[in-house]
């Protein structure tokens, strides 16, 4: 039995359902759908044009002109390049009976994931994915420790034990967990803690051992600030 389908509010097609269902669909893929609009007034229609409110959903129809009673296949194409989350776009179909309004408004609706699990963590170091590659303590006063984290994730199938030195006395570097196995998110811990006080701001750097990778992907820079003297 063929779906029945809905006029629209001023009566010049007739859709299956105004709303388009995407589903779930993968970042970066283009998905397409189709649908039925019928002609249901009492002459010939000649669509116009056919617009969307989003550059990435595209949407034409195989035939413009429809005698009454006549249908015509609307076709639809989203890229979700760069998009992701719930999103909902509209197509707008302008006909010969009125081309200032639409004829026709169609909702598309789709949920996009990212098949990239670490998309959260936007710097890499060799096959690791780390969230920033600079530092910032700050307030830093005598005998009294200061720590930063930087989010790390370990895409490979295989452990990972990091270690980095300093020339700068006092700044150490620690990973949590110590072994980050594959599949695993932890955290790169810098900290500093010296009892000579600090007068003015420090530039310097670590290189992160255990991972191949390039010397500048491997380094972290790292500022220290002294506490503000009242």
């Amino acid at each position: 039995m063929a779906a029945r389908l809905t006029p629209t509010m001023n009566e010049v097609f007739a859709v299956e359902s105004h709303t388009i269902d995407l589903g779930t669909i993968e970042a970066g893929a283009t998905t397409s759908a189709t649908r039925s609009l019928r002609n249901i007034t009492a002459k010939r229609v000649a669509i116009t044009r056919v617009e969307s409110t989003c550059g990435c959903l595209r949407a034409s129809v195989d035939k413009r002109v429809l005698a009454p009673d006549q249908s015509t296949t609307l076709s639809l194409a989203l890229n979700s390049t760069g998009r992701g989350g719930d999103v909902k776009y509209d197509i707008l179909v302008y006909s010969s009976e009125d081309d200032t309004r639409p004829s026709l408004r169609l909702r598309v609706v789709a949920t996009i994931e990212s098949s990239d699990r670490w998309s959260h963590l936007k710097k890499s170091m060799g096959a690791l994915r780390i969230s920033r590659r600079e530092v910032v303590l700050d307030n830093i006063t005598p005998n009294k420790r200061r720590s930063e984290r930087i989010a790390i994730a370990n895409p490979t199938s295989g452990a990972v034990r990091l270690s980095a030195h300093s020339t700068t006395k006092g700044l150490t570097f620690s990973t949590t967990p110590e072994v980050l196995q594959g599949g695993e998110e932890g955290d790169i811990v810098i900290s500093y803690l010296t009892a000579t006080p600090l007068t003015d701001p420090v530039e310097t750097f670590i290189v992160v051992e255990g991972i191949a990778a390039t010397p500048a992907e491997r380094m972290i820079r790292i500022t220290l600030r002294p506490a503000e003297r009242k």
